[in-house]
C-alpha cells in the first residue's frame, strides 16, 4: 500500500533548489530561495513548488500512487534584461548543481521519501503571472511516483 505526506515531499522539493547559485545575476551573486508553501509576492530568484495533480492506485492494489508538482521558478520582474538568460542558464543542464534539472537529478528518491521524482519538462517559459505579480521564469514539470 502507497504511504506517503504531500506536506513532506513538497518540502523536499523545495529543499533541493533551496540555496542554488546564480553565479551573477544584474552584477549581484544571488542564490535561489525555494519554498513548499505559496506566498504573496515572491523574493526572486524563487522556486514555488505546488501540488498540481494526483493519480491514485497506478498498480493495482494501492501499489503505487503518482503526482505532479510544478515548481515556479521566478527569476526577476518582467522587465529585467538579465532575467531571461538566468531562465536559460538554470533550465539548461550538464551536471551542475546550479542547474534545476541536474539538482534534482542528484537525489530523484527525496532522501527516500519517494520511488523517485523527476523534472519532465516546462509547461511556459518567459513571462508568468505568479500571485498577481508579472515575472520572468518557468513553470517546471516534476513527475513524482510513491509506492
Amino acid at each position: 500500500m502507497a504511504a506517503y505526506d504531500l506536506n513532506a515531499i513538497a518540502d523536499a522539493l523545495a529543499a533541493v533548489f533551496q540555496g542554488m547559485d546564480t553565479r551573477t545575476f544584474d552584477g549581484d551573486q544571488e542564490v535561489v530561495t525555494s519554498v513548499s508553501t505559496a506566498a504573496g509576492v515572491a523574493n526572486v530568484p524563487a522556486i514555488v513548488i505546488e501540488l498540481d495533480d494526483i493519480t491514485w492506485d497506478i498498480t493495482m492494489a494501492r501499489g503505487a500512487d503518482s503526482f505532479v508538482f510544478l515548481a515556479y521558478l521566478l527569476v526577476s520582474s518582467a522587465d529585467s534584461p538579465g532575467g531571461q538568460r538566468l531562465v536559460r542558464q538554470l533550465l539548461s543542464t550538464g551536471g551542475l548543481a546550479d542547474r534545476i534539472k541536474d539538482a534534482l537529478d542528484s537525489d530523484q528518491t527525496l532522501g527516500g521519501l519517494v520511488s523517485y521524482a523527476v523534472a519532465t519538462g516546462t509547461r511556459t517559459i518567459g513571462n508568468i503571472n505568479y500571485a498577481g505579480a508579472d515575472y520572468l521564469g518557468a513553470t517546471i514539470e516534476i513527475q513524482v511516483v510513491a509506492q
